[in-house]
């Protein structure tokens, strides 16, 4: 907000005001916020994004090339321009995926992230890509090849049926439409810790989550294992390890989805992943409410 100086007590005869322009936040020019959301794009998208400012091509799907530019007054005034591959206007989809992107700009947002997530929840919903072929079609021959080849690379002692313990969830909460949630499951060996992460992972909304944050603690015969992965959210896992600590927790595994709006949060997304950790935990009767002040006070 803006602060104003008054030369003079105000009164309803004579007053003005004096504007500091010193005290004005910087406002980012629409290249500088341009700049920032390429950026982002690149670090969250390396193997499908492409810029060449002010154009990018969007690889969503093998077969679906997304093509942008960016007007200079983008996002203040104008929204980016898009095209799709030609595939898609054969096969009737471009206009109906032209109104979706376009309904969602709105002046002065960056739009670019929610465009990829909306364009791929589209082309999942309404055009899958088609599935592997299954065994049953293939020539008998190379049906008997494949499994031979299967059975040989399988011993006894590899074969296994996968444990899956049960996932408890958190509430979802939004801040600068970035959204979070939390997932918690009782764990008694690493194995188990892989096992509720792929299981989670087969949730099509959970597996293109931005980043899939885990912190877990096992206690074993030679204490207590640990570990963490940020899934490219630095230092977030870290943190979220640390409060399994200070909580003294054990024989847990806890993951935070983040969904990233387009929005930077700076810290304060960190602050919400702690939060969201916290609470699933207390939620589900892992740890008790007041558990990690206990464990700052020790």
């Amino acid at each position: 907000q803006r602060s104003l100086w008054l030369s003079a007590p105000y009164s309803s005869r004579s007053s003005h005001v004096v504007w500091h322009e010193s005290l004005i936040p910087a406002i980012m020019t629409d290249a500088e916020v341009q700049d920032e959301e390429i950026t982002s794009l690149l670090a969250i998208y390396p193997d499908i994004v492409e810029c060449s400012h002010p154009n990018l091509t969007i690889n969503v799907r093998n077969d679906c090339l997304l093509t942008v530019t960016l007007p200079a007054d983008y996002p203040s005034k104008s929204a980016p321009l898009m095209k799709l591959n030609d595939v898609w206007q054969a096969r009737g989809h471009a206009a109906a995926i032209h109104q979706l992107l376009a309904s969602e700009f709105d002046p002065g947002e960056p739009v670019l992230f929610s465009w990829i997530e909306t364009l791929k929840g589209y082309l999942e919903e309404h055009c899958p890509e088609p599935e592997d072929e299954p065994a049953a079609d293939l020539p008998e021959t190379d049906r008997i090849h494949a499994l031979t080849a299967l059975t040989a690379s399988l011993s006894t002692s590899q074969v296994q049926l996968e444990v899956i313990p049960t996932i408890h969830q958190g509430e979802p909460f939004t801040d600068r439409k970035s959204t979070f949630q939390a997932f918690v499951a009782r764990v008694t060996s690493i194995q188990e810790v892989k096992s509720a992460l792929h299981a989670l992972k087969g949730n099509s909304k959970i597996a293109r989550a931005t980043h899939n944050m885990v912190a877990y603690r096992i206690q074993s015969d030679r204490g207590v294992i640990q570990d963490h992965d940020d899934d490219g959210e630095s230092g977030a896992a870290s943190r979220m390890q640390h409060l399994l600590q200070i909580m003294d927790v054990v024989n847990v595994v806890v993951i935070v989805s983040r969904w990233y709006g387009g929005i930077h949060l700076g810290p304060d997304r960190f602050k919400h992943i702690n939060n969201a950790t916290r609470n699933v935990l207390v939620e589900h009767g892992f740890a008790e409410k007041d558990a990690s002040s206990k464990g700052r006070k020790k």
